[in-house]
C-alpha cells in the first residue's frame, strides 16, 4: 500500500487550517437558519439579495459581450500590437480595486450601476481571456474552413464548430466572472455610494461596523448558498468538440481579406475599455491645477502626509513585507499541489478559496 507523501498534503493542511477552519467555524458555530429566513423576510434585505444578484448576472454578461471578441481576436490571429494588448487587458486584474475604482470615476464621476459594472469588466476580461483562450486557440481550422467553403454563413460556423468546441470554457469563465462580481466589496463600496449595498458590503457593516455577528453569518450563509448553487448549475460536463492536439498557428490578418482589419478592432476596443480607467488614473496623478506637475509625486515623500497619520515608507514597507511572505508562502504550496501524483479532486480543493469572498474568509478568521 502506497503510502501518502507529506509534502504533497502540504497545500490541503494548509488550507484546511487556514480556509476550511475558520469558515466552517464561521458558518457553524454562528450562521443560523432561522436568521436567514428572517432576512429574507426582511423587505429591505430582499431588496440587497436582489440587487446582488442582477448585478452579478449584468457584469458577468457585460463582460462576456467585450471579453469574447477580444478573445477570438487574440487567440486566433496575430496582428501588430496583438502580445501588448494581450498584457494590458491582464493588468487591471493584478490591481487593487481602489486603483480600478479611482480610475473609473476619474471618466465617470458620477457613482452608480453604471459605474460598476465597468469597473467589473475592467476587471474580469482578463478571465475570460485567460480562461477561454487557451480552449479557442485550439479549435481546427480545418473544420472551420470546410464549413465555410461549403458556404456556411459566420454565425452557423460558429454556433455548429466553434461554440461546441469553447462551450466548456466560456461556461467556467462566466461562472468565475459571476462569482467575483456576487462577492464584489471594493468596487461596490467606492462606486455605489452609501446608499447601494450587496450582501458583501452588508457582511462587513453587519459585523465590523454593527457587530452584528448572528445577521452577517446569517447572510455569509446566504451569499455561500448562492454561489454554491451556481458553481453546481455550472459543472454540467461538456465534451469539447472541433479541437486539435496542437494549437494551430495564428492566423495573420492578410490571409483573410474580409476580416482584415476585424480582429485588430475587436482587440483594440476591449483594450481600450479595459485600459481607460487605468490611464485615468496615471494623467491624474501628473495633473494639478490645471497643470502638469510631479507635485503629487513629491508630496508622498516631502513629509505633509505626516501631519494626517500617514508614513507612507512604512506603507511600503508593509505591502512589500506581506507580499514577499505571501510569495514565500504561497508559491511552494502551489508547486506541491501541481505533483503530477496529485487527485483531480485536490486540484479543486485548491481553487475553494477563489469562491469565497475575502470578507467572508477575514470574517471568519477574526470569529475563529
Amino acid at each position: 500500500m502506497r503510502r501518502p507523501h507529506a509534502p504533497g498534503t502540504l497545500p490541503l493542511a494548509y488550507l484546511a487550517v487556514f480556509f476550511a477552519l475558520p469558515v466552517g467555524t464561521l458558518l457553524v458555530q454562528h450562521a443560523d437558519i432561522n436568521a436567514v429566513i428572517n432576512l429574507l423576510r426582511d423587505e429591505s434585505m430582499r431588496r440587497v439579495a436582489w440587487f446582488t444578484l442582477w448585478q452579478a448576472i449584468a457584469s458577468t454578461a457585460l463582460t462576456l459581450v467585450i471579453g469574447l471578441p477580444v478573445t477570438w481576436a487574440l487567440s486566433r490571429h496575430t496582428f501588430t500590437g496583438a502580445r501588448l494588448m494581450n498584457g494590458l487587458i491582464t493588468v487591471p486584474f493584478l490591481m487593487p480595486a481602489v486603483v480600478v475604482a479611482t480610475g473609473v470615476m476619474a471618466v465617470m464621476p458620477q457613482r452608480g450601476i453604471l459605474a460598476i459594472l465597468w469597473a467589473h469588466v475592467v476587471f474580469n476580461t482578463a478571465v475570460v481571456l485567460r480562461v477561454v483562450s487557451p480552449r479557442w486557440a485550439l479549435v481546427d481550422r480545418e473544420m472551420i474552413e470546410a464549413a465555410e467553403s461549403l458556404g456556411a454563413p459566420p454565425w452557423r460556423v460558429f454556433t455548429q464548430v466553434t461554440w461546441p468546441a469553447i462551450r466548456a470554457a466560456v461556461t467556467n469563465a462566466a461562472t468565475l466572472v459571476f462569482v467575483f462580481c456576487f462577492s464584489s466589496f471594493a468596487v461596490i463600496s467606492i462606486l455605489g455610494g452609501v446608499s447601494t449595498r450587496t450582501l458583501e458590503t452588508e457582511v462587513f457593516t453587519q459585523a465590523v461596523r454593527l457587530g452584528n455577528t448572528r445577521t452577517a453569518a446569517a447572510l455569509t450563509l446566504l451569499q455561500t448558498t448562492v454561489i454554491v448553487i451556481v458553481l453546481l448549475l455550472s459543472c454540467t460536463s461538456h465534451i469539447d468538440e472541433s479541437t486539435t492536439a496542437d494549437p494551430p498557428e495564428p492566423l495573420h490578418q492578410r490571409h483573410r481579406m474580409r476580416l482584415r482589419h476585424a480582429p485588430f478592432i475587436a482587440a483594440l476596443t476591449g483594450t481600450a475599455i479595459v485600459i481607460t480607467p487605468l490611464v485615468a488614473v496615471a494623467l491624474r496623478s501628473l495633473r494639478h491645477d490645471g497643470a502638469w506637475t510631479l507635485a503629487g509625486f513629491r508630496a508622498l515623500f516631502d513629509g505633509n502626509l505626516d501631519t494626517v497619520g500617514i508614513d507612507i515608507t512604512a506603507c511600503i514597507a508593509s505591502s512589500a513585507r506581506f507580499a514577499l511572505a505571501t510569495v514565500a508562502i504561497a508559491v511552494p504550496l502551489a508547486l506541491l499541489a501541481t505533483r503530477r501524483d496529485r487527485t483531480t479532486i485536490a486540484e479543486q480543493l485548491t481553487l475553494a478559496p477563489l469562491l469565497i469572498s475575502a470578507v467572508t474568509l477575514g470574517f471568519g478568521i477574526i470569529v475563529t
